[in-house]
């Protein structure tokens, strides 16, 4: 059965938007436009995306190893206030904002526009309240359906922390240190495991919106269930780009931006990363691993408190134990090599 929230999930929609801010600069500095009707304040964080339909939340990345290079995310409560931001006149104010923050010049801003990058949830933690503090993103293109890329993460990743965190793998489910997201194509097909018509979805949803109650969603022949699991590369050899957050920002779990630090730094960190991305071949074709520090506008809260979730793929999942005790021993190497892009082949 197709979950509600399951779909509700794959209507939100997060924004990545790379650009240069430097260092001393905590925020973009928005253009002084007239609030429609009550002329109020503006929030100096969203500026006019106050009035943007959809805005649900705002953060700035740093890039760990250059601060300088950050990214502005939006996360939005569904995908149509995305689209039609983005044909709204204010889209292009956004952009220009954002590339004035970097203090470039109008040649170097033209010449290199700043792109907004799309990404359809899949499943796992929620970004809304647990996008903030370290975060390891790692972002692969490949071929494959559903079932592939869902099979090659299990394959790779359950169960697999970086050196020195086995603990936490231990402590928690991979659904809430992880959270999956494809990059949205041109004309923002769904592409996960809910294929579901645009048509039945909106009725769902809209049931769901009435209050009313759903056993079912169509489960059987020519229903939901049967149509649930969309074949994403089937017949189209288009590379697919997905991204995956795994997140540092549960101390109570040992997972903080600290843990993280010391693990990057064992001598061997980086061929332990690489050997899971090879288990995750195919479908993955190229894979890059970045480190980000993500803020919020508001101080995010100290207690963690841990979502509630039902996802029947991850009910059998057995954690494994310790890593080789020899890795406990591993020194630190203060001579890592620069993160980047590779091909596996």
């Amino acid at each position: 059965m197709v979950a509600l929230d399951d779909i509700r999930k794959q209507q939100k929609r997060l924004t990545w938007t790379p650009f240069h801010l430097p260092s001393t600069q905590p925020w973009p500095i928005w253009s002084d436009i007239t609030v429609p009707e009550n002329n109020e304040s503006l929030d100096p964080h969203l500026g006019y995306l106050c009035n943007v339909q959809g805005v649900e939340n705002v953060r700035i990345a740093r890039r760990v190893e250059n601060v300088e290079q950050a990214a502005f995310i939006i996360l939005w409560t569904f995908s149509d206030a995305l689209i039609s931001f983005q044909t709204s006149p204010l889209f292009e104010t956004f952009l220009k904002d954002l590339d004035s923050s970097g203090n470039l010049s109008a040649k170097a801003a033209s010449a290199s526009p700043t792109p907004l990058i799309s990404l359809q949830m899949e499943y796992g933690f929620d970004m809304n309240n647990k996008l903030h503090g370290r975060i390891t993103l790692c972002k692969y293109t490949g071929i494959g359906t559903w079932d592939a890329w869902h099979m090659g993460w299990r394959n790779a990743l359950v169960g697999f922390t970086p050196l020195g965190c086995d603990s936490i793998a231990r402590k928690r489910p991979p659904m809430l240190n992880w959270c999956i997201t494809w990059v949205d194509k041109e004309g923002g097909e769904q592409q996960g495991r809910l294929g579901i018509p645009n048509e039945k979805r909106t009725r769902m949803l809209a049931a769901v919106s009435r209050g009313e109650q759903q056993k079912e969603t169509g489960a059987g022949e020519g229903g939901a269930e049967s149509e649930g699991k969309l074949r994403i590369a089937t017949g189209d050899e288009r590379v697919r780009e997905r991204w995956e957050f795994l997140r540092w920002n549960a101390p109570h779990y040992g997972a903080t931006r600290e843990r993280e630090e010391k693990s990057f730094k064992r001598r061997g960190a980086w061929q332990h990363w690489e050997e899971a991305f090879k288990r995750y071949v195919p479908p993955v074709q190229t894979w890059e691993l970045e480190r980000w520090d993500i803020s919020t506008p508001h101080q995010s809260p100290n207690v963690e408190h841990e979502d509630e979730f039902e996802f029947e793929d991850f009910q059998d999942l057995k954690f494994e134990e310790d890593e080789d005790d020899s890795m406990n021993d591993i020194e630190e190497d203060d001579s890592m090599p620069a993160i980047g892009g590779m091909k596996l082949s």
